[in-house]
């Protein structure tokens, strides 16, 4: 007997109760051996359809974000594929969440990219299950990754939360090129000519590793890993999908100098994307966490009655004034960078 895929992923698969509705039945009286007792003949029970389901997803934003992804693995031969996430970060909704290489939902047991059509018919059965059950794997949830320099946004939100720096302190930090922690030196990724002095919006837009290296000092690894708590970085999101992974982090009592240095500018640990777009999320939405949702209504079968689904918010993660902080920043390493490098550019 077949397997039907939607079953077994994604929203039919977290929703089955509410979708799956109750199926009709003839219901009579009969002996042992299929005979009918009494007179009451046949009762005919009808089936009641399945709730429907109102999605977060925008089918305008899902399409050109799928559009652009495909577009961009390919261009830069991105070997693992690529996933894209947008979240409202006011109520939680997923407008769009796209993998690439993706497969076709209304035939998903076939081969999805030109390489596996070639070679299909002379895999043996391991390889081509193998194949589909990764790309059936929903990578915005279910895999996790390092995420690098957008990882800077939660030590500078920790750091600005608790009165360590300000945004605009001209030539308060100073970039030679690395900074040694526990005999190990860390270079800045332009340790060949380095950023000299900066502010902290500086330093967020040029990406400057030591600057962040510093905060996380200044903080130490209690403080830290406060603040990656309160982010939710330590514990799944909540999303209403089954197969959510959890976040990779060495133990904060194992974390040393080496390892709160790397941590502060977003290496040496994994997160899940859907963990970090919350997290962020959490910054655009005035410092109050958002539990993350790919549904947002439920229609009754029968009587056509509309449940909302609740947005849930969380605790206060950092202050509105260190929000705007942050995104004014954000703002920055986006418009300022491109007036630096489009000085011929008319605004």
């Amino acid at each position: 007997m077949e397997v039907i895929i939607k079953d077994l992923i994604g929203i039919e698969s977290k929703y089955e109760e509410d979708l799956k509705g109750k199926k009709g039945a003839i219901q009579r009286h009969t002996d042992a051996k299929g005979g009918e007792i009494g007179k009451e003949g046949e009762n005919y029970v009808a089936a009641i359809d399945g709730n429907s389901l109102i999605s977060t997803i925008d089918l305008t934003i899902q399409s050109i974000v799928e559009k652009y992804l495909e577009q961009a693995c390919i261009d830069n031969v991105c070997t693992d594929g690529g996933n894209v996430v947008v979240m409202n970060p006011q109520t939680g909704d997923i407008l769009a969440m796209a993998t690439y290489p993706s497969y076709n939902l209304n035939d998903p047991y076939t081969a999805y990219t030109e390489e596996l059509k070639e070679n299909w018919e002379t895999m043996v059965q391991e390889e081509r299950t193998k194949s589909l059950q990764a790309v059936w794997r929903n990578k915005a949830i279910a895999d996790t990754y390092e995420p690098g320099s957008v990882f800077k946004l939660i030590t500078a939100s920790a750091a600005l939360e608790e009165g360590i720096t300000d945004t605009d302190n001209t030539g308060e930090f100073s970039c030679t090129g690395g900074i040694e922690v526990a005999g190990v030196r860390i270079k800045c990724w332009r340790y060949y000519r380095p950023h000299g002095s900066e502010s902290l919006r500086d330093a967020l837009m040029n990406s400057c590793n030591p600057v962040f290296i510093g905060l996380g000092q200044k903080m130490g690894v209690q403080t830290y890993y406060k603040y990656l708590r309160q982010f939710g970085l330590l514990e799944k999101t909540g999303i209403d999908l089954f197969g959510e992974a959890k976040s990779i982090f060495l133990a904060e009592n194992k974390a040393g100098p080496v390892e709160l240095a790397t941590i502060s500018f977003g290496q040496r640990f994994e997160i899940t994307p859907i963990e970090l777009v919350t997290a962020v999320s959490s910054i655009a939405n005035g410092g109050t966490k958002i539990t993350p949702r790919v549904v947002k209504q439920i229609i009754n079968g029968e009587t056509g009655e509309v449940t909302d689904v609740p947005i849930k918010l969380g605790e206060r993660v950092i202050s509105e004034e260190t929000s705007q902080k942050v995104l004014s920043m954000m703002e920055s390493v986006v418009a300022e960078r491109n007036r630096k490098e489009c000085k011929s550019c008319r605004i």
